[in-house]
């Protein structure tokens, strides 16, 4: 029957019973409604409307045929509302990305609550970068990702669950630098790093987003000809930097965390303070409860868990 894909058209024209009207009101020419109209009628053996008549009226098989074809509509429409229906449904198995790091007091304490709450999902938990899970979760290979940003795609879908400050920390042995940074520290704490000389550095891996976000401060800060040390993670960067003559961007948490803060001296980085935050990325609106209890949990983690205190 493939004058079905015509449906509209004749519709059209019974419902406005002109059709010089039912072409204005699709956007297509009249003489194109006619023949339209000419070749469904020739499909299906009748006349669907009375030309005699002005305005068109439908024969009796026309108007049989208009009913039919009004059936079809109203079928049409409650089965793209069963299938959105469908749609809105949670998957039984939710595929969830987590950065290592910042994940682990989520995927610890958050997930074995969530599981016994949740327990008609099973939810499946992938580690990676947070590069690697963007571009998981872009692909539609993830349900749900919480990774730092900053995110690189447009995504609709987000919560923001923690925006951590980000320090430059130095070694109290690095006694050079330290009085470098100490004749231009302002008495909030706050050093300008345009007037440093040079800086080694020690940053994470390319790929990980800290590394990111020490590349964009040190570009804002117009550092040249900086030493750079690559390392795997934020742990080993703050033990290299209290051995050591280098520096180093360390959120608040990770310090937090060290054994060797003491050991560490850390500053903050002016008024336009650096953030480093933790996202939140669902893939579609029936997940937003379960984004949002994932959220509220973190937020009771951080208030009850000095190791999770952002400053």
């Amino acid at each position: 029957m493939n004058e079905l894909k015509y449906a509209e058209c004749i519709l059209k024209i019974a419902e406005t019973r002109n059709i010089s009207r039912a072409a204005e009101a699709l956007f297509i020419t009249q003489p194109a409604m006619s023949r339209i109209l000419h070749y469904v009628e020739k499909a299906v053996g009748f006349e669907i409307f009375d030309r005699k008549a002005q305005p068109l009226n439908p024969t009796a098989r026309g108007t049989l045929y208009i009913n039919f074809l009004s059936t079809i509509r109203e079928m049409e429409t409650e089965m793209k509302k069963q299938v959105s229906l469908l749609d809105d449904e949670l998957p039984q198995i939710l595929r969830v990305g987590m950065v290592p790091e910042r994940g682990i007091g989520i995927y610890s304490k958050i997930f074995p609550e969530l599981m016994q709450e949740e327990n008609h999902i099973k939810f499946m938990i992938q580690n990676g970068y947070s590069k690697e899970l963007e571009t998981l979760f872009v692909n539609g290979k993830l349900d749900i990702c919480i990774l730092n940003g900053p995110i690189q795609n447009t995504i609709e879908n987000q919560i923001v669950l923690d925006e951590e400050e980000i320090l430059l920390v130095v070694g109290k042995k690095n006694t050079t630098l330290l009085s470098e940074l100490a004749e231009q520290e302002t008495a909030a704490g706050h050093v300008d790093l345009r007037k440093l000389k040079s800086i080694g550095m020690v940053v994470l891996n390319k790929g990980q987003r800290m590394r990111q976000v020490a590349e964009n401060i040190l570009r804002a800060s117009q550092i040249q000809g900086r030493d750079i040390i690559e390392v795997y993670n934020l742990g080993t960067a703050v033990q290299l930097v209290a051995t050591s003559r280098y520096a180093s961007f360390i959120p608040v948490s990770a310090l937090l965390k060290s054994s060797v803060r003491e050991e560490i001296c850390a500053f903050h980085l002016g008024s336009g303070n650096q953030t480093w935050e933790l996202r939140l990325l669902y893939a579609k609106s029936s997940l937003k409860p379960i984004a949002d209890t994932i959220s509220e949990k973190y937020r009771k983690l951080c208030r009850g868990e000095t190791s999770l205190i952002t400053a």
